[in-house]
């Protein structure tokens, strides 16, 4: 029975050692940031931010997989496998197109490293906004008097955009609007009055801002519009 008992113990020992051997190498990425917040200057298309890390593992580590939440965001490694102490960077290149505000952009990396294999890396950017109104939409209900409403239109003052009109799409909605003072086209007023119509009737019409063709320079220009319904 002791001879049994030595032999039970010695396979148990060779068995756990086995065990530590065939865990995956103890490496580790350090970011020395995994939050990046930016801002944007008016007119960027796109921009790229490197997330900087290094390997303070005592073992090469291997990336196995980067994606993001956004087809809009790209990022993509060096290169996949980093020695120990080795530095490395992860560009992350995000595409703006019609983009404003604030938009916050994830990044998921997966690794060969048993314990901290996940790192979520997060692009925080703040996009300015080019055309801003105060309301996308305007609302009256049926069967109350057609008493105006303004809506106020703000152009960014890095913007080469100058407003020439607000126009509606009916003729017989009444617009009015003002461009405010030492503004150079940039910031006005509008006044909006719908007609009048049956207590059953719902209208929908469209107000549609204008700019001046030589501010555009070269380019197309922006839809812009605000919307009034009766209903």
């Amino acid at each position: 029975m002791k001879t049994v008992y030595h032999q039970n113990r010695k396979s148990l020992l060779f068995s756990v050692f086995g065990f530590f051997l065939s865990l995956p190498l103890l490496a580790s990425l350090e970011f020395e940031e995994e939050r990046k917040v930016v801002e944007l200057e008016l007119g960027v298309e796109s921009i790229t931010v490197d997330f900087s890390f290094r390997n303070t593992g005592e073992e090469a580590v291997r990336i196995l997989n980067l994606s993001s939440d956004c087809g809009c965001t790209a990022a993509m490694p060096e290169k996949r496998v980093f020695e120990p102490e080795e530095e490395g960077v992860i560009p992350v290149t995000f595409t703006v197109g019609n983009r404003s505000g604030t938009r916050v952009q994830r990044i998921f990396l997966q690794t060969d490293h048993v314990e901290t294999n996940r790192h979520t890396l997060q692009l925080e950017l703040q996009i300015p906004v080019e055309i801003e109104l105060s309301h996308r939409v305007l609302q009256w209900r049926k069967g109350e008097a057609r008493t105006p409403q303004n809506f106020r239109i703000d152009i960014h003052p890095e913007s080469p955009l100058q407003l020439k009109d607000v126009v509606a799409n009916r003729e017989d909605v009444e617009v009015q609007w003002e461009a405010e003072e030492d503004s150079e086209g940039r910031r006005a007023q509008v006044r909006v009055t719908p007609p009048e119509t049956e207590a059953e009737e719902n209208l929908r019409f469209r107000i549609d801002l204008v700019f001046d063709p030589e501010s555009l320079e070269d380019r197309s220009a922006p839809r812009v519009v605000v919307f009034g319904l009766v209903r």
